[in-house]
């Protein structure tokens, strides 16, 4: 029965009608299914420090009567954290989805120096970055390191395929960052194969963009001999195999530098190739 309340309670709340459900609802019925919230009541079980119970409170009034959620937004729940940042860093998804459909919770607080969305991507959960890839307030792309970026960077293969299905209509796949890295030339760096073909799926990929450097993922794939990586690139479309870096190298010229021996057969048979599929 509380399972069942509950889901009614989060079919309700949400930041597209929390407002309008006062309007059509007895205030009985309104206290009744904010109470029984699953996030609401896994925050009131868990409470113990007088400011915790204070953010508790003002979330329940602002689920009630609108309001300012400065105490949700700046003051710490715990080890620093705000209430959103604390959840998402323990990945307790309930919660999460209470505070983003909450008016007026901001949803891109940063913290030493990640957003939530960030932290999300860290912790690899994608039920978390569906969330706020449904948040119509999130900013997926603050920082010149953007939440892409450092999944294929780090190889969170689970947070690209969900930053790429539900952030898409905010997501700029071809962000460079500070030294004009791309995503594709982060996860060809580190020879993440799976998260390189997500990538080269995508609409809109720029296979052949360049880093500071000059050089292009098939170039850093090629320089550090990750061989699948080599053969995605290879076998997309649109690669320029022999395309030059600012030191006038090919990924040829840097796979027989590094002695990357099994990318280097690999890539002759394609060096007086243009574009392929």
């Amino acid at each position: 029965m509380d399972a069942f309340v509950g889901e009614i309670a989060i079919s309700f709340f949400g930041r597209s009608n929390i407002t309008a459900i006062r309007d059509t609802l007895s205030e009985d019925v309104i206290v009744f299914l904010v109470d029984n919230t699953p996030g609401l009541m896994r925050l009131q079980r868990t409470n113990c420090t007088e400011q915790q119970n204070a953010i508790v409170k003002e979330i329940r009034d602002l689920m009630l009567f609108n309001g300012r959620a400065n105490l949700v937004n700046d003051a710490a729940w715990e080890d620093g954290l705000t209430i959103l940042q604390w959840a998402v860093d323990a990945g307790d998804n309930a919660i999460v989805e209470l505070l983003v459909s909450i008016p007026g919770v901001d949803v891109n607080v940063f913290y030493r120096p990640l957003t939530p969305l960030e932290l999300a991507v860290y912790s690899c959960n994608a039920g978390i970055i569906e969330m706020f890839g449904n948040s119509p307030g999130i900013v997926v792309e603050k920082k010149v390191q953007t939440p892409l970026i450092i999944a294929a960077e780090i190889g969170r293969t689970e947070s690209v395929e969900a930053l790429l299905k539900y952030a898409a209509g905010r997501l700029r796949v071809n962000a460079q960052d500070a030294i004009n890295m791309t995503a594709l030339h982060w996860a060809a760096r580190y020879g993440h194969s799976r998260i390189v073909e997500l990538l080269l799926d995508y609409p809109g990929i720029a296979v052949n963009s360049r880093n500071r450097k000059g050089q292009t993922p098939l170039h850093i794939a090629a320089a550090f001999g990750h061989v699948e990586v080599v053969a995605l690139l290879l076998a997309f479309r649109s690669v320029y195999v022999n395309l030059r870096d600012d030191t006038g190298r090919t990924a040829l010229d840097w796979a027989n530098n590094q002695k990357r021996y099994r990318v280097t057969r690999l890539l002759q048979s394609h060096v007086t190739v243009i574009g392929k599929k």
